[in-house]
This record gives C-alpha cells, structure tokens and sequence, in this order.
C-alpha cells in the first residue's frame, strides 16, 4: 500500500512599529492523504488444480476486499513467473478480469492499472476472475506463483 501524506505548515508573523506583542498565534494547516489498502481476499489463494499441458483451466474467482476513502485512487495488478524448480512459465499465462463482461487479459510482472472506479465509502468487495492456461510441452510439477494487488491513493 502507498500512501502519500501531505503536511502544511503556515506561519504568521506581524510586525508592530515600536511596541512588542507579548502574545502571538501561530496558525497550523494540515490535510491528510486518504486512507486505502486490501484488508482481505476470499478465498485466500488460487488452487487450479491439475492441468493437462496445452489446456485451460476453468475460471476461478476471487473476491478483493478494499478499503478506499481517496477520489482518484487506482488499483494495480502484477504477478510473478510461475516456478517449479528447475522449471519456469511465463507470468502471462495467467490471465485475468474484473468485469463479468469483459475479455481476460494476461498477467504481467509490472503493475498494471485496473480501469475501475474504486468505491470511497469504507470497505468495498470487488470479484475478479482468473484462467490460467499451460502452454504445449510444460514439464510437469508443482508451480507456484505470486499475484499481487496494491492500491495507490
């Protein structure tokens, strides 16, 4: 989670021709970032089970539950390369959706923005959808890989 905070701070001196202040305000101004994170996924990881090489798995849903009091914050999306020592699969192989509507889109090792107008009234659920598809020829073994969200606000 990032979150940028913003602090000001004013100062007033008056100046008074021949005479002293013997007391004086000093005004203090500060506005705050909003507050936004993920506090929870459900469920809490992706099992795809067994797939034959050159198959596509069925889709898997995930629920992402966020908290967000920021206008303007954006969601991002990144994943690593599935590994299973000594073997490797691209991270794209991954793919994934947030709208029941849309295409699937491969996963990358760099964030990527999720076009979704995030929610600012506390905490919000928002369900994703994810395929994962094992190319011709994979070796086969137990590969794992990270998927990760974060939220800039």
């Amino acid at each position: 989670m990032k979150v940028r905070l913003i602090a000001i701070l004013t100062a007033v001196i008056s100046v008074m021709p021949l005479a002293l202040a013997d007391a004086g305000d000093l005004p203090a101004l500060v506005q705050v970032g909003g507050v936004c994170g993920i506090s929870a996924f459900d469920p809490t990881g992706l099992n795809f089970g067994i797939i034959a090489p050159g198959a596509t798995s069925p889709e898997k849903s995930v629920a992402v539950t966020y908290t967000n009091d920021a206008e303007g914050a954006i969601m991002n999306i990144q994943g690593t390369e599935w590994t299973s020592e000594p073997n490797t699969m691209p991270v794209g192989q991954t793919t994934w959706r947030w709208d029941m509507l849309a295409s699937f889109t491969g996963l990358t090792s760099t964030a990527t923005d999720i076009e979704l107008a995030l929610e600012t009234d506390g905490e919000n659920i928002q369900p994703f959808q994810f395929k994962l598809s094992v190319p011709d020829g994979q070796p086969g073994g137990a590969y794992a890989q990270v998927i990760t969200y974060t939220i800039d606000c």
